[in-house]
């Protein structure tokens, strides 16, 4: 009994130490985060990529370089919107917006909206952080809320770096134009912006 009691402590503290392995933290732009398991990783220049493909349902975050802001958090989510959501997919001009404030002082507005794309149901929701001259845009794109949970616990796990420059010198948001569409299973879309197909 002790041997096994030995076995199953040392398997845990094993364990242990192969998850804090796994749930290292990354850093892209002025970003610090936890991503989340088992999710594939694709960096871009000026974005990364978080996906998930489970059968039929799929969800991807893009988490884009940061910009020069106004400090008017408002007029930069518009701005996004209209750019990273709105336009390409034809969605309302006009949601419903989530606005708090960090405790180390940004400013986080979110809103997300339902569009279809090639006759799928896709829910887009952007999260805007605004503050101390420079701003970052999140986009999620998911066809099931079973990945709820993973996507909260990477909004969870961010934290933005005041001092870190490293940011564009212009508050245009780039984009990739000419999507070609794309096939997944019986499905055809067209890849959104940021998105990278393989």
């Amino acid at each position: 009994m002790k041997k096994q009691n030995k076995f199953y402590v040392s398997f845990l503290l094993s364990l242990t130490i192969s998850m804090k392995l796994l749930a290292q933290n990354e850093t892209f732009n002025i970003a610090t985060y936890t991503p989340p398991n088992g999710w594939e990783k694709v960096a871009k220049a000026d974005a990364v990529n978080y996906k998930k493909i489970d059968d039929n349902s799929f969800c991807v975050v893009t988490i884009f370089e940061s910009t020069i802001s106004n400090n008017d958090a408002t007029k930069n989510f518009a701005a996004a919107w209209k750019q990273l959501v709105a336009t390409p997919y034809k969605a309302t001009a006009n949601p419903q917006i989530e606005t708090q404030t960090t405790d180390d002082g940004w400013k986080v507005l979110t809103a997300a909206t339902p569009v279809k794309q090639n006759g799928m149901d896709v829910t887009m929701m952007l999260t805007v952080v605004s503050g101390f001259g420079k701003t970052m845009n999140i986009r999620t794109a998911t066809n099931n809320e079973s990945y709820t949970t993973d996507i909260d616990a990477l909004f969870a796990t961010m934290e933005f770096d005041k001092t870190n420059n490293a940011v564009k010198n212009t508050n245009i948001i780039s984009t990739h134009k000419n999507l070609a569409a794309q096939k997944f299973g019986s499905m055809l879309y067209t890849s959104p912006t940021g998105w990278s197909e393989e």
